[in-house]
């Protein structure tokens, strides 16, 4: 038997006996199991979202995505504002996770991002922009950060 370079997991080639075959990976599983690192258990995409779950409970998304903001006719002071439907994350949190977002847009209109509302399963994209303007399709880049369990 010979053993792997990096974590020394003792390799099992044909000529080894069966009888042992079941010690020899049972060492190797007590080995990695030391190391004590954290590991995805589940990870996949729904619509524009990727997500994974890791073993520690830590649970993370990210999407990048065009969506479409309501004309802004709302304003405050001499800033005009539009916020996006509800966008649904594609795995529930345990409570209300990090978010972070960009954007990019349309036209030539200056405008800014900020979340307005989040909840474990959902976030909603407020638009600040200098002028009113009409829907607008801007590309959104959003990461959320949370748990899972």
């Amino acid at each position: 038997m010979s053993n792997t370079t990096n974590l020394n997991l003792t390799k099992v080639n044909g000529t080894d006996a069966k009888s042992d075959f079941p010690s020899t990976y049972n060492a190797n599983l007590d080995k990695v199991d030391a190391m004590a690192v954290d590991y995805i258990v589940e990870q996949g995409t729904s619509g524009t979202w990727t997500y994974r779950k890791w073993n520690s409970g830590i649970a993370e998304c990210w999407s990048f995505t065009t969506t479409p903001i309501e004309a802004s006719s709302s304003a405050s002071g001499s800033v005009y504002y539009g916020d996006s439907s509800a966008i649904s994350f594609p795995i529930t949190f345990t409570a209300v996770p990090s978010i972070t977002i960009s954007m990019t847009q349309t036209g030539s209109t200056t405008a800014w991002p900020v979340v307005v509302y989040m909840s474990t399963t959902s976030f909603i994209i407020r638009v600040f922009r200098g002028a009113a303007v009409t829907t607008a399709n801007y590309r959104f880049s959003a990461h959320a950060f949370g748990r899972w369990k």
